[in-house]
């Protein structure tokens, strides 16, 4: 029934196999999956949720039985509806020609829930048919997000079937609804495929974040002077401590940049985001899940007293009575005050105790910019200062670095907001 003990901590939900919706499928209109489609998700698993592929630890036999077995639960809707395969040969080769009409047709039918330029932001609000949730559109510039594979046959495929039971139809061979001809789906896959962006595509292997000296640090969040460096993507995890946590992560990677000149030091943020959520913002309010809305902010933590013990390891969060942290915050604000600095020290984990101190005398000024479906967050400080509670960044040791975001409408507040490990700022 997707009922487990720990199914209310995952997005999506895991699959109610008694239902009878099975959501990714090669079958025509009400057709259910093929053998092979439950075989292929079974063995690979579903990337961008915790459905992990069973190929290395279940034989290609165990898993034809557990199929079999799976489909015991829907026996009837098996019995009742038929499986016809969608055609897939003679696929519409990628080209500019076929990616300039794919775009026209995107814009037609796709735009009002994925957004423009396919960041998930759209306007309409999604309610999962199933469990009854807030549903956000899937971000097709994150390929390694879309949950049953991201070629141009995986995108034409959803298209053509959808993903019952959810609001995404399918254009293909519908009895009632808006039927697309199979060119006009291969089209549009082709334009998803070249939306694909590869800067925030998280890694494991770097954890170094460097300090890119410049004569001058820009003073405006969209400054040209940004694109001289590459930046790290810094990955993020669920908040797995504290009372209130935030289970359900949609933004789950980071593009982070850091200029230094010969007084001060600049990160950019940049992060993908459906919604601005401001907090009195009524639009977005309407958007929100609970529809309720606080605000979007984003953090940046360093150990107060940087040690040169190797024996003294890094912390989670704002642990150890020692091991106090000096936290950069920026908050997106209010309708009515926008882009709202904090600095302060901090320690503990529940019942944190925070010691900020005015911005302005660490020189610490923020700025954002928000742009169809991403946030980016200009964070300028002092690189030395007078104030006891700021770590100064005057030498050059390798510094532990953490950051933190919030979604103001997926209710991200305190507690609940996503993390990610620690790296070195060098």
């Amino acid at each position: 029934m997707g009922d487990g003990f720990a199914a209310d901590t995952f997005i999506p939900p895991p699959r109610n196999f008694a239902s009878g919706l099975f959501k990714f499928k090669s079958t025509e209109g009400d057709g259910m999956p093929s053998d092979e489609d439950l075989f292929r998700i079974i063995s690979n698993g579903l990337q961008g949720t915790v459905m992990p592929g069973w190929k290395d630890e279940l034989s290609e036999g165990q898993r034809w039985h557990v199929i079999s077995f799976i489909k015991l639960f829907s026996e009837e809707h098996f019995k009742k509806f038929r499986t016809k395969a969608i055609d897939v040969n003679n696929p519409v080769p990628n080209s500019p020609e076929s990616v300039a009409r794919g775009k026209e047709l995107y814009l037609k039918y796709c735009q009002k829930c994925h957004g423009e330029e396919g960041r998930g932001d759209g306007t309409e609000f999604l309610i999962d048919e199933v469990f009854r949730l807030r549903l956000w559109p899937r971000n097709l510039t994150q390929p390694w997000t879309i949950r049953a594979g991201s070629t141009a046959k995986d995108i034409f495929l959803r298209i053509s079937a959808g993903l019952p039971g959810t609001p995404m139809p399918g254009y293909g061979n519908l009895s009632e609804g808006v039927t697309l001809p199979r060119d006009a789906r291969w089209h549009i896959a082709n334009y998803v495929v070249s939306l694909a962006d590869t800067r925030k595509k998280p890694t494991n292997n770097e954890k170094i974040v460097k300090r890119f000296p410049i004569p001058r640090i820009p003073e405006e969040v969209d400054s040209p002077a940004w694109d001289q460096e590459k930046g790290l993507v810094v990955s993020f995890v669920r908040q797995i401590e504290g009372k209130k946590k935030m289970f359900r992560p949609l933004n789950l990677s980071m593009l982070v940049k850091c200029f230094v000149d010969d007084k001060k030091i600049a990160f950019l943020l940049e992060w993908d985001d459906r919604t601005p959520s401001v907090e009195g913002d009524k639009v977005i309010e309407k958007l929100s899940e609970g529809l309720k809305l606080f605000q979007d902010a984003a953090a940046i933590q360093f150990p107060l007293v940087i040690s040169d013990s190797v024996e003294e390891p890094l912390y989670f969060g704002h642990k150890g009575e020692k091991l106090h942290v000096n936290v950069l915050h920026w908050g997106a604000g209010t309708v009515k005050i926008r882009d709202v600095a904090t600095i302060f020290e901090a320690r503990g984990d529940e019942g944190m105790k925070k010691a900020p101190h005015p911005p302005e005398n660490s020189g610490f000024t923020v700025k954002s910019l928000y742009r169809q479906g991403v946030w980016k967050v200009l964070m300028t400080r002092n690189l030395t200062t007078k104030e006891t509670t700021d770590l100064q960044f005057g030498d050059q040791r390798p510094i532990p670095i953490q950051f933190a975001i919030w979604d103001g409408s997926r209710l991200g507040k305190g507690k609940k907001h996503y993390i990610s490990d620690w790296h070195w700022l060098n």
